[in-house]
């Protein structure tokens, strides 16, 4: 004569169609209220509305997919100790990244950025200013291109231009530091 029960989880789990390692955390489920077993199979129907029911992403819909021992939870779900360390590893992946696109040169430090900008500039402006005592002219006309040397240098200096300016070329404009 054929058993009219289902007596362990490997067998429950073959007659709901689920893994006995998800039935076995059914069972210690705090909303389970089937028992330990034996189970009469006329409770299967039953056991697999529980747990689409109760194990669904939203208990509300009722016809979501059940989750097994297998499916991922929602991080809000899990138990503070979890969190911490759920938590604890995002941030040092986090990290991780970061530092990984320090190597690449993704970023760089601003202060050596500015650094070797301000080199630059320092170069640029000796050059500029230099550039008069080179030229095969009177010391009058080299006094005059010094002025206005200085002149266009105060000029770009000034407040107007230390901030973002478009450029015509379509290159997107860095804030100038004041």
């Amino acid at each position: 004569m054929a058993a009219k029960t289902i007596s362990g989880a490997r067998d429950l789990g073959r007659a709901v169609g689920r893994s006995h390692t998800a039935v076995l955390k059914w069972l210690k489920h705090p909303e389970w209220t089937f028992g330990r077993g034996p189970w009469a199979f006329r409770t299967v129907e039953q056991i697999k509305t529980w747990a689409a029911r109760t194990l669904a992403e939203d208990p509300a819909a009722g016809d979501g997919p059940a989750v097994g021992g297998d499916q991922h939870r929602q991080l809000k779900d899990l138990p503070i100790s979890k969190q911490v360390d759920v938590g604890l590893k995002l941030s040092r992946k986090k990290r991780v990244d970061f530092d990984l696109d320090v190597d690449k040169g993704v970023y760089h430090l601003v202060d050596e950025c500015s650094r070797r900008r301000l080199r630059q500039i320092h170069e640029v402006k000796t050059a500029l200013l230099n550039m008069p005592d080179g030229l095969p002219v009177d010391a009058d006309t080299k006094t005059m291109i010094k002025g206005r040397v200085l002149e266009i240098l105060r000029k770009w200096s000034s407040p107007e231009l230390s901030t973002a300016q478009p450029d015509p070329h379509g290159v997107p404009a860095q804030p100038i530091a004041g």
